[in-house]
């Protein structure tokens, strides 16, 4: 193909560029790749020679992103990603980015939003069993005490009942 395709950690297209061809920015077969700085080498095996590439704006910005997602900045990240997504709507990439930052951040629910949008099945079932996770975290206890108090309300309610029965029978 003679094209660069790169990837994230996580396997998602990020972006392409180059192509078939001996003219600037192109390759006859790219076999190697590596950042050195800022620079991108390209190692072409068939025409012997290593190409650098500076990086562009878009690619810095999706360079910065993962640094902030390195660094644990998610909000750094979710800010990349949508300055991204800003000049470039559309681009699934930033918007699972937002995405990801945003679970990472532990908000869930709006994770959920950015899941559906790139149809990312695998995030959305995380980012949705976690919801469910904060719900039964922050309701639980309170909905066993009410149980429990319904039982025991209930038990107490009953024996009362039941005696008030028996006098009002003895009674007749």
């Amino acid at each position: 193909r003679g094209k660069v395709f790169t990837y994230s950690a996580d396997g998602d297209l990020l972006y392409i560029f180059g192509g078939l061809g001996a003219g600037i920015g192109n390759f006859e077969q790219p076999v190697s790749m590596v950042y050195i700085g800022n620079k991108l080498a390209v190692l072409d095996q068939a025409s012997k020679e290593i190409t650098l590439f500076k990086t562009t704006a878009f690619t810095e910005q999706i360079l910065g992103a993962y640094k902030a997602h390195e660094e644990g900045d998610f909000e750094k990240e979710e800010a990349c990603w949508k300055a991204l997504n800003q000049k470039f709507s559309g681009y699934d990439p930033a918007i699972l980015g937002i995405g990801k930052a945003l679970y990472n951040r532990g908000e869930y629910k709006a994770s959920l939003e950015y899941f559906k949008l790139t149809n990312n099945k695998s995030y959305y079932s995380k980012a949705y069993k976690n919801l469910q996770a904060q719900f039964a975290e922050k309701y639980l206890v309170g909905v066993v005490v009410g149980a429990v108090l319904l039982v025991v309300g209930l038990f107490f309610g009953l024996k009362y009942l039941i005696r008030y029965v028996k006098t009002a029978n003895n009674t007749i």
